[in-house]
């Protein structure tokens, strides 16, 4: 028997109301499933779960806009306005399937996978999804999609997809157990590499195994960089911003004279900047020199030359008083402790500051008893009777050589001869 036209109409309203009711409050209406079929996997409940809750008539596009409007997938070209549908309609589809899915509870095996990250391990998302894929997880080897469905379920997940993505849009980067382990993971590491100013991706894995924090990064060595908040090259890590350490008070000085410096050169004036004289650490302290090149290499303040030598970019950084004072009494000449400290003291430090500017000043060089030179300069220590080679240029000053280079064209410059502290 057919309906009259207010019938209908009264009919087709009380849909609508019902309808606008349920999609508002989402409850979830008894006739639903409340067990997940037998022998299912978790990937094949998600999948199960979705096509319940899409009208057979949207299928399968449904399907791949409810995982868009879950931030699951990547904006994609289909449109719900293309399937004659509005936006709330498809989410409301997600939302029947998220309500559906608390209804039924964790389905079988998902506390295994969620047990997968769940180990206290510090992941990038990658090494997460290589785990979860190991595990058969299927498409559930997402972590974000993983820790959405396993929350859809009231399943307990004891690790974090960061960064948080509130409309799930942003692309995963890291999974760990929660924010504040990442925190205190980057704070040790922080602390590790401010000591010298770099340290070794080994040293630093080391120390956070001592503290109980495990890294997961695989061979990408820049996810971990990224992980643990640094930057770095290849098995050398050093802070990200621009922090005081020994390394960076060191060069700031050493620039400021405006001249190459062999690179051979550049652990000792490290050294000599630290506050503390830290113990002789092989491979680490002083920083090696393959250390400086690949510091240099990252910067953009600093250049390494075709003859193994580290020169300033400018604009320079203003020199330190100490070394005015010191760049201005050795010019170029060899002085002993006793004398050095005696003409910083003339020139108006007191004893103690002359002491310890000696002390920590990088752009000095000591060569056994002989006394203090500049660096940058040629050894003046040399065997009796040593003959002169024609590669060996002639000893130039410090500021000699600034003056040179300020009024060299693109192509002329005189190299000094690069020998280390001995």
């Amino acid at each position: 028997m057919a309906l009259d036209s207010s019938e209908s109409n009264t009919s087709s309203s009380s849909t609508v109301i019902d309808t606008y009711y349920w999609v508002q409050n989402r409850e979830v209406p008894t006739d639903l499933p409340t067990h997940w079929p037998a022998s299912v996997t978790p990937s094949q409940a998600l999948g199960y779960l979705l096509a319940r809750h899409v009208p057979a008539a949207r299928l399968p596009e449904g399907l791949t806009l409810v995982r868009e409007a879950a931030g699951w997938l990547p904006p994609i070209g289909i449109q719900s306005a293309d399937l004659g549908m509005h936006r709330a309609t498809v989410r409301s589809w997600m939302y029947a399937a998220r309500d559906h899915a608390r209804l039924l509870g964790p389905p079988p095996g998902l506390a295994e996978l969620l047990a997968v990250l769940g180990d206290g391990v510090l992941r990038t998302a990658a090494r997460a999804q290589t785990a979860l894929e190991a595990a058969g997880a299927d498409e559930l080897a997402n972590p974000r999609i993983l820790a959405d469905f396993a929350s859809w379920c009231d399943a307990d997940v004891a690790f974090e997809v960061l960064p948080p993505a509130l409309r799930r849009t942003v692309k995963a980067e890291f999974v760990v157990p929660d924010a504040a382990t990442l925190t205190r993971a980057r704070r040790i590491v922080t602390t590790v590499i401010r000591r010298y100013g770099l340290s070794t991706v080994n040293t630093v894995l080391s120390r956070l195994a001592e503290e109980g924090i495990q890294i997961d990064a695989g061979n990408d060595a820049q996810a971990l960089r990224d992980l643990l908040g640094t930057g770095g090259y290849s098995a050398w890590l050093w802070p990200r911003r621009d922090i005081s350490t020994p390394l960076t008070t060191a060069m700031t000085r050493l620039g400021a004279l405006g001249i190459r410096i062999p690179v051979q050169q550049i652990p000792v004036a490290v050294a000599r900047s630290s506050q503390k004289r830290w113990p002789r650490i092989p491979g680490e302290w002083p920083p090696p020199v393959d250390a400086i090149r690949a510091w240099v290499n990252a910067r953009e303040d600093w250049r390494l030359t075709g003859n193994d030598e580290v020169e300033p970019i400018r604009p320079l950084p203003e020199m330190h008083p100490h070394d005015r004072l010191i760049l201005d009494i050795l010019a170029g000449s060899q002085m002993h402790w006793t004398d050095l400290h005696q003409a910083l003291k003339d020139a108006g430090l007191t004893s103690p500051t002359a002491g310890a500017a000696i002390y920590k000043s990088p752009l000095l060089r000591r060569h056994g008893r002989n006394g203090y030179f500049l660096v940058g300069e040629q050894d003046p220590a040399r065997p009796v009777g040593r003959p002169t080679t024609d590669d060996e240029s002639p000893v130039r000053s410090v500021r000699s050589e600034r003056d040179a280079l300020q009024r060299k064209d693109s192509g002329g410059f005189v190299s000094t001869e690069r020998q280390a502290d001995t």
